[in-house]
């Protein structure tokens, strides 16, 4: 058996899939399959990763109709072999000792998972920046619940998809959820979590993540985002924080002003052609958790409010008011 399984989603990466692809066979631990996903890439992504797995046996190759990042991923893990499994984007690298520290890490420390630190990278500069991390070493999941949402608001390391190892068993009946188009990732972890029992922090940043790449997730237009989706994410969040037990004091704090923002994006960014519709199941999301919104903008406050009193008609006519304002300001 191997003893990790890399697995790597690729679409539309020619600029960057090459140098991703070699940091990982130049890898000191040589011990791993790599399984890339090409998701109906149409540039020459493809072809330069079937090159690479030409040259080395570790490589497998599947290219597949573009179905999303979701799917892919969840192909290269029906598809694992090694006993532990770690995740890297196309567009990022990982320096020589990477896998080989991951491995380590987890097999000293016994730990469910590792989380590893990480450097953030831009690509126009030689800019470099090293990622939070709120904790270290092998921390009990019990103690780290009660912190949980104030970490991940501060570094998100929680829900990274890459710069982590664990074992690929404790994995075996998770999978991504391919509705999702953004912060999927998070939403995969927390399923994870439910399940694990002790996390180890590790200081290295051997994890190379590129900032604002061609097609990457760090940057999107605010109307292009399904922010019922994200909503979606941040209930399932909460009965994940419900779940133990520890949905109190700054949990309950930050994720009650995190849910109130994503019912409020998802209504002012809603196409009006499709507010009805949106409208009706935030309401019917509001009647069935009942939660008291908290946020500090006025806009937003007078929204939710109309929102909580099932009012449709004047939510609508104050978000087209509110539009046409602020473009009469632009111009």
């Amino acid at each position: 058996m191997k003893k990790i399984t890399v697995i790597m989603p690729v679409f539309n990466k020619e600029k960057y899939v090459e140098v991703s692809i070699k940091s990982i066979l130049n890898q000191s631990l040589r011990e791993f399959e790599f399984i890339i996903i090409d998701d109906g890439s149409v540039d020459k992504s493809g072809t330069i990763c079937d090159k690479f797995a030409e040259k080395d046996n570790r490589i497998k190759v599947i290219h597949i109709k573009n179905s999303g990042v979701s799917n892919a991923r969840n192909i290269g893990l029906d598809m694992a072999e090694g006993q532990y499994i770690t995740f890297i984007d196309a567009d990022d690298k990982i320096d020589i000792e990477y896998l080989r520290n991951l491995y380590d890490c987890i097999r000293t420390s016994k730990a469910d998972i590792v989380i590893s630190g990480y450097k953030k990278i831009w690509e126009e500069s030689d800019r470099i920046e090293p990622g939070k991390m709120n904790v270290h070493g092998l921390v009990n999941m019990v103690d780290i619940l009660p912190r949980f949402a104030e970490w991940q608001k501060e570094s998100g390391i929680f829900g990274y998809c890459w710069a982590k190892i664990f074992p690929r068993e404790l994995c075996k009946d998770i999978y991504f959820d391919t509705s999702l188009r953004l912060a999927e990732d998070f939403d995969f972890y927390l399923k994870l979590y439910r399940k694990i029992k002790t996390i180890y922090f590790d200081d290295a940043q051997n994890y190379l993540y590129l900032q604002e790449a061609e097609n990457s997730s760090v940057a999107k237009n605010d109307y292009d985002i399904d922010y019922m989706a994200q909503l979606k994410i941040n209930l399932r969040y909460k009965e994940f924080l419900e779940y133990k037990n520890v949905f109190c004091d700054s949990n309950k704090r930050i994720l009650t002003e995190i849910i109130s923002n994503y019912f409020y994006f998802s209504l002012f960014y809603c196409d009006m052609s499709q507010f009805k519709n949106v409208f009706q199941k935030l309401y019917s999301i509001y009647k069935e958790i009942k939660i008291e919104f908290v946020t500090e903008n006025i806009f937003s406050k007078w929204l939710l409010f109309l929102l909580k009193n099932n009012r449709e008609r004047e939510i609508r006519y104050s978000i087209k008011f509110y539009r046409a304002i602020k473009k009469c300001i632009r111009i």
